[in-house]
């Protein structure tokens, strides 16, 4: 069904003007249907004819993520990585950790964010991780991020974990 749907959507490009952004609205739900869908090479394709070439690295990473949500996680992370463009393949890789953390692996999620160059962004990834991870798995990554960015930085995930534990910390720090 899915290469039917692409199919006609191939015939309702050929029919329109190739620059219309009508164009690149069929391109889009096509590229990540076809994704979701496992059909990474031809969404890839779809992608690249875009109009707007500064965005296609933006387009890969929504791709790699309809894939990795689609099931397929060891070829999305494999596709994160070849993207060039740095800030799209952060996007993508987060969006890797998040469904491999979604789906309780976490420590292959925790290790694919380690991967991230960029500490802020590497730091945002382990929180998604500890934000889905089990209670002790949770405390542990929470332990980490302050360790690395400061109480500040988990705050959200604190109060997650240990509702009072905000309260805790002040108090402790204010005694």
């Amino acid at each position: 069904m899915v290469v039917a749907l692409v199919e006609r959507t191939q015939t309702l490009l050929d029919a329109c003007s190739p620059t219309s952004w009508h164009a690149d609205d069929l391109r889009t739900a096509a590229a990540l249907m076809l994704a979701r869908h496992g059909h990474v090479e031809w969404a890839m394709a779809f992608a690249d004819a875009m109009n707007a070439p500064r965005r296609r690295a933006g387009w890969q990473a929504e791709i790699v993520g309809e894939l990795a949500r689609g099931g397929d996680t060891g070829r999305a992370e494999t596709l994160a990585h070849a993207i060039t463009d740095r800030r799209a393949r952060a996007r993508a890789l987060i969006a890797v950790v998040e469904e491999l953390a979604r789906r309780g692996e976490t420590e292959r999620a925790e290790a694919l964010a380690d991967t991230i160059a960029f500490r802020e962004t590497r730091d945002r990834a382990l929180f998604v991780v500890a934000g889905l991870a089990a209670p002790p798995d949770a405390r542990r990554l929470a332990a980490r991020l302050a360790a690395l960015g400061g109480w500040y930085a988990i705050t959200g995930l604190l109060e997650q974990l240990a509702p009072q534990g905000i309260t805790a910390v002040t108090d402790a720090l204010t005694a």
